[in-house]
């Protein structure tokens, strides 16, 4: 797996760095271990890419749940806003020259949106 990181790192701050990732972690997504070992790896090597630290973590945390929540649906609900706003803050994308992070207040409402979705699935259930 360390030559994996390694030319992953080789790769921070180009546009092949986010397809890398996700190969990477598709790889490694039933590997509990391996898959902090790679999010540890990032923080740490990717502070040469400066702001894209703070997208790239969110979106490692973030990549099983999206799979099953929508992600459009906290957009609106919990911020107002479309869902390519959130995937903008999720990804780091670049916009208007900047990487688009998340404030501190917009990770606490992120926060708050995934621990209360999560109560509203747990207590959800079906009867005949």
């Amino acid at each position: 797996m360390n030559k994996e990181l390694n030319k992953l790192m080789q790769l921070a701050g180009t546009a092949q760095f986010d397809a890398a990732l996700d190969q990477l972690y598709e790889k490694y997504k039933d590997d509990a271990a391996a898959k902090r070992a790679i999010a540890a790896y990032i923080k740490k090597g990717v502070a040469a890419s400066g702001e894209r630290i703070n997208g790239v973590a969110v979106k490692m945390q973030l990549a099983e749940v999206s799979e099953i929540i929508s992600l459009s649906y906290i957009a609106k609900t919990y911020f107002n806003k479309t869902k390519s706003w959130l995937s903008q803050r999720v990804n780091g994308h670049t916009v208007n020259g900047k990487a688009a992070l998340f404030t501190s207040e917009e990770m606490k409402t992120l926060n708050f949106a995934l621990k209360d979705v999560g109560k509203k699935i747990g207590s959800t259930s079906v009867h005949l």
